[in-house]
């Protein structure tokens, strides 16, 4: 009988295991996650970034990413934010945002637009490169490569005193000789549109050439702190390109 019951309790189960948690659901996660985005002064363009939770991440701004636990960025143009943090879990991706809003710039942009429009906006003024060592400064040029000159406009009689300003003032602003229009700039394919603008443009070549001009979409081919090169494409058929140099006001090309 006696071991009739020892077989008996041999037996029985033991319930012993570890019980598997039970996940965690999206919301729960989102709730782990606790970052802070503020700006260093108060309204103003540079941002602090900061991820307090322990998952990492990719922080994504309208600029760009990070994949720094915490991060400063300068923001451009002023507006109204969502700064997103995707952290990586056990369960995937997990997204938060918050929002943020600028309204003035109180530290130095970073180019290309600081060369433009200067590092806080205040404008840049550009004229007509007519020192530079070329001797070229406004032309036709190769479709297949925009520094090979072949036709320099006779413009005799003409100053070429014009004066192009951008700026940022609540908006993009291009003055140009008192004249004000609008602007805009994609950083990542150097295109620039301008709004009715009314560059040099050599007579004979009015037809084809004004509807190119009317369109006001430019690539700009150099820009630095010194100068600004833009260039107009032209259709396929023509086979070449129009371009405009220009240089900062007040800036002296060296002599060699």
């Amino acid at each position: 009988m006696a071991l009739a019951a020892f077989a008996f309790a041999a037996c029985e189960p033991i319930n012993t295991r570890d019980e598997m948690p039970v996940p965690l659901t999206e919301q729960q996660i989102k709730e782990q996650i606790v970052i802070d985005v503020r700006a260093t002064v108060p309204g103003g363009n540079q941002i602090v970034v900061e991820n307090k939770s322990i998952y990492g991440g990719r922080w994504v701004f309208p600029t760009g990413t990070s994949n720094r636990k915490n991060d400063t960025i300068v923001m451009f143009p002023p507006g109204n934010y969502i700064i997103q943090f995707n952290a990586t879990t056990a369960g995937g991706i997990a997204t938060v945002e918050k929002s943020i809003t600028i309204d003035k710039l109180t530290h130095d942009l970073t180019p290309p637009y600081s060369y433009l429009i200067g590092n806080l906006g205040q404008g840049v003024t550009w004229v007509y490169a007519k020192d530079h060592p070329t001797g070229s400064f406004w032309g036709m040029v190769a479709s297949y490569d925009w520094e090979e000159f072949w036709w320099f406009p006779d413009y005799t009689g003409e100053t070429f005193d014009n004066e192009f300003t951008f700026t940022y003032d609540k908006g993009f602003t291009f003055i140009q000789d008192g004249v004000k229009g609008t602007f805009k700039l994609n950083p990542s394919t150097m295109e620039l549109t301008l709004n009715n603008p009314h560059l040099h443009m050599y007579d004979l070549d009015m037809g084809q050439g004004q509807d190119v001009m009317d369109a006001g979409i430019f690539q700009i081919k150099v820009l630095n702190e010194n100068e600004l090169v833009l260039l107009q494409k032209y259709p396929a058929d023509a086979g070449y390109d129009w371009i405009w140099r220009f240089k900062r006001k007040g800036y002296t090309y060296p002599v060699e």
